[in-house]
């Protein structure tokens, strides 16, 4: 059922004895047994008003309007976000008579914060920009969603605004006409992608009759014949309140908010219930087969799919886990196949998909070289006949169990999760408790359910075959071949005698624990005959240390349902493990175990190798990592930054095992440590542990970083690149000098990046100039800053068409150089400052990302505390600060562009 539903599966199965209060409350037995329907005291002119109550837990009210409107309220004390969102069931799957033309999309993006009867766009966006600019809308197979995310006291405007945007649409015709070409944009982006483009030749050759069989963003030519009357005619058809569902959870009064919602619903009834049904999809008899070249692709990427069953089919759970079993983790039958022994594939993963509206399909996806495509086929149908043939173990299934359930309890402890799910859940299912059910299902699960499943739905005469190649192995010229917060400590931090930073921060309401370890280290640590060291040995780690093999600490940290990784970056190399609280103790010993005592072992370094070397390939696919590698190559010459933290093919190549133990005997070292622990955790217990195991690691000598600090602001004239590169699109990216993360002026290129681009999320002065009013001239542009311990950055990203080109950089400019003659408002300072410390607020919601941002700032000297100092930094900014830092780092720029890759006087015949 992945990708279509996220569950929120809060339960511990494997433990022992009686449940404590906190696993009690997560327990979803307990939880079915104490739904009810609860007398709400709304009083009498609202009552009358409410259709019917749905069972529910204390702070929650789900109730339906007379109107058909349904509202789902959560209240959550832990939480400083509020998630307000509007669903509707309108996909692509319900166009009817627009079916292939993508008019839902088009809807969408007309619709999200476009002008209504009530406000103009203008307007809208000014009050998005006070909540924050946490917004956005999508659009899927079966519903369209619209949310903000804000901070609690906001909520009564952010829903005034997502019921005006689905009742009082107002068909702005300058703004419908500008988002054609944005889509057209978006089209052209979908084709660079080749992940997308392998989902839609897989399920277009999957789904012969059902309207899935058509990509959500629709055909181009049908696309383009759609008008004004069209999306209104829709609209009007499928913005009906018994279509939508409204949700609101976070620290709120439930009651407080359902009467409002109310009150602002108002005059929305339901006009229209003709409901057209879908074509139904005919059994598969045949195998399916169908190839593309894609010019981006590097790898061949593989999909094999079996039909399967529906969300609401009994057969779901046992399918489910199989997906785990075969294709989740380290420890997955196929994951050992194909990628331990026989090293045939960069990746491998499993999941079934299962929608509510057509039978699902049982997936399996690969990464790989194109020789290999035929070994790896019948290595997966061999797995898959010994689970026909003789089941799985009972330690298999626990571990598959497990690991569900302790993943989806991380998925939903945010309360934007948690409102999407309780929106879908209703919407598909009728019942927005239909998680605990789910997760009451998967614990009645048997072996023999396991077996039967993937006898019955495990078919290789239905198999569906889809692979995207490279474009060196097209044999002809043909494109296609076709066949069948709150409740939560202060941070706390305790220095260790050998100089180990240690940071805690106790939630006891939060059902996980979280373990972060930071390192200096990273690209600053290297130099031009080892870049990447840092990412190898990130990625060796985790594969063995001197008690436990690859396997060993795959089978502890899936058996309990956590998850437990190592990366690195340009300042640092990091480790992370979140575990349910239960099981804090065995997470944090395997933590400790594979930080403090890796093995290296020789095999594993091949393997990690091999990997590497195809991920650096597999790069070369994405349009943003190409400018990117482009812009830090011209941008930092000379400087550490310039490189790929991959490395390069020859420093990859070259690393040795002596190579990676020298770097972590010279980085792994008490003084140079910060740990995080946050979430719900015995703190006596887990101090000792960090005692024992850490606190006696011998003193070593600090290194210091192989990088001087630039910060590049002795820049006096622009630069302009021009490159060429795989993609239909341009892409631009501008780059101005920066400072180091650790300067204050990092608070005023956060007010400029509010004002000009909308932090997170698209507004500002180059969305008005480039996707405002009548314009279309790109398909994305943003802003961000890359501010490192040794300099950076201030970028502007944008990708639009060659046609567009020209003028596209003119308005990109302009704004550069309106920054810098003309600084900002204040009025545009008060909605900037608004803005960034909201999104600073939702971007620290749980424990987990605290734990994440409070030992990197550590880390890197910002201290532990900075979060907690951001607000006060932002609002002490002034408009002679925008001034003066426009004046000194938005002088001059280097602006890299990637166009179209010229052809050549054959490719040019050919295409004619």
């Amino acid at each position: 059922m992945k990708k279509f539903f996220t569950l929120v599966l809060l339960i511990c199965l494997t433990m022992q004895g009686n449940l404590n209060s906190l696993e009690k409350k997560y327990d979803p037995e307990y939880i079915l047994s104490n739904l009810s329907v609860p007398d709400l005291q709304v009083g009498q002119e609202y009552t009358g008003l409410i259709q019917q109550v749905l069972p529910s837990l204390q702070g929650e009210y789900f109730v339906v309007l007379n109107s058909g409107l349904t509202i789902l309220i959560k209240e959550i004390d832990y939480s400083p976000v509020v998630s307000c969102r509007v669903t509707i069931k309108a996909g692509s799957i319900y166009e009817g008579d627009y079916l292939g033309a993508g008019v839902t999309h088009y809807l969408e993006h007309v619709v999200a914060g476009g002008t209504t009867t009530i406000r103009t766009e203008e307007e809208n966006a000014a009050i998005l920009k006070e909540l924050g600019g946490a917004t956005n809308a999508s659009t899927s197979y079966d519903h369209t969603t619209y949310f903000i995310k804000t901070i609690p006291q906001n909520w009564d405007t952010a829903v005034q605004l997502l019921l005006s945007y689905i009742t009082s649409c107002a068909f702005n015709e300058n703004e419908i006409l500008r988002e054609k070409p944005v889509i057209l944009q978006e089209m052209r982006m979908r084709e660079n992608d080749p992940e997308r483009q392998l989902w839609d030749m897989f399920i277009s050759s999957a789904y012969r009759d059902n309207p899935i069989k058509f990509p959500i963003i629709g055909l181009e030519p049908a696309f383009r014949s759609l008008e004004r009357d069209d999306l209104i005619s829709y609209y009007k058809e499928r913005y009906q309140p018994h279509n939508v569902v409204v949700s609101v959870v976070g620290k709120v009064n439930g009651i407080e908010v359902l009467k409002r919602i109310i009150d602002l619903s108002d005059g929305f009834v339901s006009t229209n219930y003709n409901e057209k049904p879908l074509l139904r999809e005919e059994a598969q008899i045949s195998q399916r087969r169908v190839e593309q070249v894609h010019p981006a692709a590097q790898l061949t990427s593989l999909r094999i799919g079996v039909p399967t069953v529906t969300l609401l089919d009994d057969n779901l759970f046992a399918l489910d886990v199989l997906a785990i079993i075969l294709g989740t983790g380290r420890t997955s039958r196929l994951y050992q196949s194909l990628k331990d022994e026989k090293q045939l594939v960069l990746s491998v993963k499993a999941f079934n998909w299962t929608p509510t509206f057509v039978n699902g399909t049982f997936m399996i996806s690969a990464d790989l070289d194109n020789q290999n495509v035929d070994s790896v086929i019948e290595t997966i149908w061999d797995e898959l006949e010994k689970i026909k043939q003789s089941g799985v173990t009972e330690e298999e299934l626990n571990r598959a169990k497990r690991k569900v359930l302790a993943e989806n309890i991380a998925d939903t402890i945010q309360a934007d999760s948690i409102s999407a799910e309780l929106s879908y859940n209703y919407m598909v299912t009728g019942d927005p408790h239909f998680h605990e059910r789910y997760v009451v299902g998967i614990k009645k699960l048997t072996l023999d359910d396991i077996k039967q499943a993937a006898r019955q739905y495990f078919n290789r005469d239905k198999q569906t075959v889809a692979l995207l190649k490279p474009p060196a192995l097209a044999v002809d010229t043909a494109d296609y071949k076709q066949a069948e917060t709150n409740g939560q400590s202060a941070t706390e931090l305790v220095v260790m005698p050998n100089g180990l930073k240690v940071l805690f921060k106790q939630s006891e309401s939060y059902p996980m624990t979280h373990f972060a370890l930071f390192l200096n280290g990273g690209l600053v640590y290297e130099n031009k005959t080892n870049i990447g060291i840092s990412s190898f040995l990130a990625s060796m780690v985790t594969r063995g240390t001197t008690s436990r093999s690859k396997q060993d600490i795959s089978r502890v940290i899936e058996d309990i349902g956590g998850s437990l990784s190592a990366a690195s970056g340009k300042h640092t190399i990091y480790m992370t493990c979140s575990v349910l609280a239960g099981d804090a103790q065995t997470g944090f010993e395997l933590f400790a175990d594979v930080a403090l005592n890796p093995s290296f072992p020789t095999d594993e370094i091949e393997k990690v190798r091999e990997e590497t070397l195809m991920m650096i390939s597999k790069k070369k696919e994405s349009w943003q990592s190409l400018i990117m590698d482009y812009f830090n190559q011209e941008f930092y010459k000379g400087h550490p930054y310039r490189f790929d933290q991959l490395g390069t093919e020859e420093t990859v190549k070259s690393l040795t095992q002596n190579d990676l133990v020298a770097f972590y005997d010279m980085l792994f070292i008490p003084q140079n440590m910060v740990i995080a622990v946050y979430g719900n955790f015995d703190k006596k217990t887990i101090t000792e542990s960090i005692t024992t195991l850490f606190g006696s690691i011998p003193d070593g000598r600090l290194v210091q970083p192989n990088a001087e600090i630039v910060t590049g602001t002795s820049m006096v004239q622009n630069v302009e690149i021009e490159k060429e590169g795989p993609f239909p699109s341009v892409t631009l990216l501008y780059g101005l000098p920066g400072i180091t993360v650790t300067d204050k002026d990092n608070y005023v290129f956060d007010i400029i990046d509010a004002v000009i681009s909308g932090i997170m999320y698209p507004s500002g002065w180059l969305h008005d100039g480039l996707r405002g009013q009548d314009k279309s001239l790109v398909y994305m542009v943003h802003a961000f800053s890359q501010f490192g311990t040794r300099g950076g950055h201030f970028a502007i990203l944008s990708q639009t068409t060659p046609e567009n080109y020209d003028q596209v950089t003119d308005i990109i400019e302009g704004v550069i150089t309106r920054m810098v003659s003309d600084g900002i408002t204040e009025e545009e300072l008060r909605t900037a400052q608004s803005m960034c410390i909201t999104m600073h607020e939702l971007q620290r919601e749980t424990p987990a990302a605290q734990a994440f941002s409070d030992g990197l700032n550590e880390s890197i000297g910002l201290g532990f505390n900075y979060d907690n100092q951001y607000a006060s930094g932002i609002e002490s900014v002034t408009i002679e600060d925008v001034k003066r830092v426009a004046e000194t780092h938005f002088a001059h720029f280097m602006r890299l562009a990637v166009v179209p890759e010229k052809k050549t006087a054959l490719e040019q015949k050919i295409g004619e």
